[in-house]
């Protein structure tokens, strides 16, 4: 059983009638994101 929805469910992603479980990033996310490194940074250089 477990199989039979895991083969339906890829063959719905494949063709399009679902989407997979994740909402696609917001240009937001995504600066939010690839900021957050810098940020890190900036606190260990003040922490020192």
């Amino acid at each position: 059983m477990a199989l039979a929805m895991r083969d339906l469910n890829t063959h719905l992603r494949e063709t399009g009638d679902i989407k997979g479980y994740n909402a696609s990033f917001a240009r937001q996310d995504r600066s939010r994101f690839l900021g957050e490194p810098e940020k890190l940074i900036q606190q260990a250089r003040k922490s020192g």
